[in-house]
């Protein structure tokens, strides 16, 4: 099911994007990606406020979300679904963003160790790169 919803992103994104940021305005946005978790409380104290931060701090800028696709963070994905609480993964949230019209994306981790998990995002951003002007990992 992701794959034939990441399909059609794709699809479209391809079909409204035939040339990335030709006759587009720049548009920029942040994406926050993180591990995750699955107890709201410890959410609220941790992701949702440095995301609040972010946001803060960049005011003239889109703030999105991610949840890193390593196999933990996909449990988490699924628990989360299974309470309703839909997370994007890093490809999504960029397939997102470029059918919204970001033009310039910047990826920040919040993950502290250069492991797998940073190893996938920078896959990820690679794979992502054609439809964007500029795509960044911080």
């Amino acid at each position: 099911m992701k794959l034939l919803v990441t399909l059609c992103f794709m699809i479209a994104s391809l079909t409204s994007l035939a040339a990335p940021g030709a006759d587009r305005p720049d548009k920029a946005a942040l994406l926050m990606v993180h591990f995750g978790t699955t107890y709201d409380d410890t959410r609220a104290l941790t992701i949702d406020a440095i995301n609040a931060k972010a946001a803060q701090a960049f005011p003239d800028m889109h703030v999105a979300e991610a949840l890193s696709l390593i196999h933990i963070s996909r449990i988490i994905l699924k628990r989360l679904a299974a309470r309703g609480v839909i997370k994007d993964t890093p490809r999504e949230a960029l397939l997102k963003l470029a059918a919204e019209g970001y033009t310039h994306v910047f990826i920040q981790s919040t993950n502290i160790i250069d492991g797998i998990e940073a190893a996938a995002l920078r896959e990820e951003t690679a794979y992502m790169a054609p439809f964007f002007k500029d795509l960044r990992i911080g």
